[in-house]
């Protein structure tokens, strides 16, 4: 299975909040699942720009961060077509339209996203971070935390 993680999403793995576990909780299930993780192209450089900008961490540190990121993920790129139908299709904002295009022609079975509304339009289904963790989590795995099942 093909899952496309939303910009937000991935900014969130770099936070010390709610979201991050969110995120991360996500990207684990993902990866137990044996799922293929992408990227859009087009988010790539607000993904480097934001790791430093917020000052989430420092340069060269960000620097090697985003280098994990693109060993961690594949890239969806972006067409030119895509854009055209971005702009054609244009819903709430052209970027969340050209990933869904994007996430779409690359075959793309989910957008996580915190964001939602964003891709109501979407051809391709949508899931926030829980919802996605609530489809697909392993019965047997417990996160630091969640609360353990009672016996």
């Amino acid at each position: 299975m093909n899952i496309l993680f939303d910009t937000n999403v991935v900014i969130d793995l770099f936070t010390d909040t709610d979201d991050f576990k969110a995120a991360f909780t996500a990207v684990d299930v993902a990866l137990l699942r044996d799922f293929k993780l992408w990227l859009p192209a087009c988010s790539t450089p607000s993904i480097r720009y934001l790791l430093t900008a917020r000052k989430l961490m420092k340069a060269a540190d960000a620097r090697r961060a985003f280098g994990d990121l693109l060993q961690l993920f594949s890239i969806a790129d972006t067409t030119s077509a895509d854009c055209l139908a971005a702009y054609e299709h244009e819903h709430r904002d052209y970027e969340d339209d050209l990933i869904a295009h994007s996430a779409h022609r690359t075959g793309i079975d989910f957008i996580v996203t915190r964001n939602s509304r964003d891709f109501e339009k979407s051809p391709v289904p949508v899931l926030s971070p829980t919802e996605f963790v609530d489809l697909f989590k392993l019965p047997n795995i417990v996160y630091g935390w969640e609360t353990l099942p009672e016996a």
